[in-house]
């Protein structure tokens, strides 16, 4: 099973690796980019003449782009940094990410206002890759001005996104885009799986979920009451198919439902029953419903019309 957080139990699981175990949040920042980075290069194959734009706010999330953005240079890629904030507002363990991306020749472009959201539009459209690191879990208001110009520009564009962490303006919680929100390709989700990308309608906006390991001990997970139940999770719970297995050993299904003209549920139930691996599965329709399930084993599969009558 996958462990789903909401924002204020990763800002705990954040605050007890920092304060308890020791790990500094610089430290945990930097795995973060770092992951975000690899997800850019495999998706390019190592492109290195691909363009890719880093669009950055000036909090955590913006540290975890400025670490992409510095891996992914060192790299060869061609990376530029849109900063939707002034420099002076990049504070904390972000700041000191943007200081070694910036001393290792980094190159940055404000967007800060609509106006320069407008002049860097062409040139942010053209990338091939854009990295979402606006906002992470703890936005709370609904974007406007440019940071909803930029949410267009990126949306607009032609290129792969990959968002960090969540895609920004996707309330982390409830899943609920806050006026506008970013539509990933690609979510690189730190740690763990955040409750709003997994839920409707934030899973919309999500794309391919991808969570990473970033330093946060895993033993926190036994204290998260929401996991996401894989394939390989049920599997472990059915019985093992043997040898000399016949249908009355595999489990009976009886889907009662349907009526003239509303059998779709009827026949699609029986189906997946007996795709799923039952043994028999009996389908009674609430009325003589004048079609056939069309199942490929007519001896697993038999329709009741007249049971309920």
């Amino acid at each position: 099973m996958i462990p789903v957080v909401t924002a204020a139990q990763m800002r705990e699981f954040d605050r007890q690796t920092i304060e308890k175990i020791g790990l500094p949040g610089v430290v945990l920042m930097e795995n973060a980019g770092r992951r975000v980075a690899e997800a850019v290069a495999n998706h390019l194959s190592n492109q290195c003449d691909s363009s890719v734009a880093v669009v950055c706010g000036g909090g955590n999330n913006g540290g975890d782009g400025f670490v992409c953005a510095r891996v992914l240079r060192e790299q060869g890629f061609q990376v530029t940094i849109y900063l939707a904030v002034d420099e002076s507002s990049v504070r904390g363990d972000a700041a000191t990410h943007y200081r070694a991306y910036r001393e290792t020749g980094g190159k940055t472009r404000r967007v800060k206002d609509a106006v320069e959201v407008d002049a860097a539009t062409p040139e942010l459209s053209r990338a091939a890759v854009i990295v979402d690191a606006l906002f992470g879990t703890g936005l709370t208001r609904c974007l406007e001005g440019h940071w909803r110009a930029l949410v267009a520009v990126i949306n607009q564009s032609q290129a792969w996104v990959v968002a960090a962490d969540v895609p920004s303006g996707i309330d982390s919680d409830s899943g609920h885009p806050l006026g506008t929100a970013v539509r990933a390709d690609h979510t690189v989700s730190m740690a763990f799986a955040k409750l709003g990308i997994v839920s409707e309608p934030g899973f919309e906006y999500t794309g391919t979920l991808e969570v990473v390991e970033i330093g946060i001990p895993h033993e926190l997970a036994a204290s998260i009451a929401v996991e996401i139940l894989e394939a390989s999770d049920v599997a472990a719970r059915l019985p093992p198919l043997l040898p000399c297995d016949y249908k009355n050993r595999r489990g009976h299904v009886l889907v009662v439902g349907g009526s003239p003209g509303m059998v779709g549920a009827g026949r699609l139930a029986s189906r997946a029953a007996q795709r799923a691996g039952a043994g028999l599965v009996t389908w009674a329709p609430l009325a003589k419903v004048g079609t056939s399930l069309e199942a490929p084993d007519s001896i697993m599969v038999t329709m009741l019309a007249d049971v309920l009558e």
